[in-house]
């Protein structure tokens, strides 16, 4: 029976060298360490395609996830999952509550100042965990043009570490190279926050609630 591996870092089957395979042809590449590359095979994580961006020109803060979980994308709302604190948080920054109608909660984020996104247009993830995602497949949202209708913009916020990771690989080495953006960046605070998904469960909300309010309650305070 021929030697297979399984990587999970690059969703690909390896085979060790001279292995049969039968059936169609697959378009192999040797690698020095002595173990073939399937590259043919095709991955089984469903493709999702995120949310427009919920905003207006004055907002002060702009919030970004990475994508939308399986909850939100069936549901079409922003951080539909009844265990995440985003809403309880949003009621205590900007009266955005959980209990008030999705379109009303949206209206109190641009009245607020806050403005909402994710980091991802497109990716491929099986489940919601943001570990899920599949790096070979993501497509970036187009912030130069969010930024430049939000010229009041002063702080961008990531909900957990996953969107910060994103956003400072995929998006903002090209947002630096562009002549206006450019220098706004530079007075910009990005701010990790902690993540508002019951996933992460080593801070209590208690504490994400007062973290949340001692980062961005201030860029809110001087609008």
């Amino acid at each position: 029976m021929a030697l297979q591996y399984w990587s999970r870092s690059t969703h690909s089957l390896w085979i060790a060298p001279a292995t049969a395979v039968s059936g169609r042809a697959l378009n192999v590449t040797v690698f020095p360490t002595g173990y073939t590359k399937l590259a043919s095979m095709r991955s089984t994580e469903p493709i999702h395609t995120g949310f427009a961006p919920v905003y207006r020109a004055d907002a002060g803060v702009l919030v970004l996830g990475s994508m939308p979980g399986i909850a939100s994308l069936q549901a079409g709302r922003y951080y539909a999952h009844p265990r995440n604190a985003f809403w309880l948080i949003m009621d205590e920054l900007c009266g955005a509550g959980p209990g008030m109608p999705y379109a009303q909660r949206l209206q109190c984020l641009r009245d607020g100042g806050i403005a909402l996104w994710d980091v991802l247009q497109q990716c491929r993830r099986r489940g919601s965990l943001d570990s899920n995602i599949r790096h070979q497949d993501l497509q970036v949202n187009d912030f130069a043009a969010l930024l430049q209708q939000c010229p009041s913009l002063e702080c961008i916020c990531f909900n957990g570490g996953k969107a910060a990771q994103l956003f400072q690989r995929l998006a903002l080495p090209t947002l630096r190279q562009h002549a206006q953006l450019a220098p706004r960046l530079h007075d910009m605070v990005l701010q990790r926050m902690p993540s508002t998904s019951p996933a992460y469960a080593a801070m209590p909300l208690a504490q994400k609630l007062i973290t949340w309010q001692q980062l961005i309650g201030p860029h809110l305070q001087r609008r």
